[in-house]
């Protein structure tokens, strides 16, 4: 009986000496390893899409393949320290900071005009400028001519499709007329799939150009891709 219990004291030592090594396990599997596979997964996306080419995909893999390698050295002794973890988060953010660097970069490359309603009469004012989709694309920017006033740098605007609102954000001011240092591109970079529809971009400030050009519907312009 003695025995026994002796027995159950050691095992529950073995157990407590043995916590904090596999809870540093359970963060290497459950943390780490889940953040290299979604790493890996964006990049196989990412050409999957035609968002990365190939020889950027292979560059964002040789710098996984280099976290990997830190990985298996670190863990020589049978586990990660917390500061190697941290030393390994910091790769992986850099990774995903470069992936993201990578798509967007293809995404500007490739961008272009999918729709404008602008020309050069004279301009009256309004808060909205529709447009119609007739094909989903992926768009990566838009602009609205605005007329701004004074200091002025931004002003805030919703997006909305079918009358459901899907964005609501902050053009900022760009290039002006020359001449005319009030009309000017109000401008935001956007990362959005647009399905088939009716939309309303509508500006806190009602300064849109619109004329009979436009069949006075406000200036808007749409860049991006047809695909996604």
């Amino acid at each position: 009986m003695k025995s026994l219990f002796l027995a159950a004291i050691s095992a529950l030592m073995l157990c407590a000496a043995l916590a904090p090594v596999q809870a540093q396990q359970g963060d290497w599997r459950g943390g780490i390893r889940g953040r290299i596979s979604e790493s890996r997964a964006r990049i196989d996306r990412g050409v999957e899409q035609g968002a990365l080419t190939r020889r950027d995909a292979q560059r964002l893999y040789d710098e996984l393949d280099d976290i990997l390698g830190k990985i298996e050295r670190m863990k020589a002794d049978g586990y990660l320290s917390d500061r190697e973890r941290d030393i390994i988060n910091r790769d992986l953010d850099r990774l995903n900071r470069d992936i993201g660097r990578e798509r967007h970069e293809e995404r500007r490359q490739r961008s272009q005009e999918l729709l404008s309603n602008w020309n050069s009469f004279a301009c009256e004012s309004t808060d909205t400028a529709t447009f119609r989709l007739e094909r989903q694309v992926r768009a990566d920017r838009i602009e609205v001519w605005f007329r701004f006033r004074g200091r002025e740098s931004s002003v805030g605007y919703t997006l909305a499709q079918d009358g459901q609102p899907l964005r609501s954000g902050v053009l900022v001011r760009g290039d002006c007329a020359p001449g005319q240092d009030e009309w000017c591109i109000a401008a935001e970079g956007i990362d959005l799939r647009l399905r088939p529809g009716n939309y309303v971009i509508r500006t806190d400030r009602p300064r849109i150009c619109q004329n009979a050009g436009s069949g006075g519907n406000g200036f808007a312009k749409l860049y991006g891709s047809a695909q996604w």
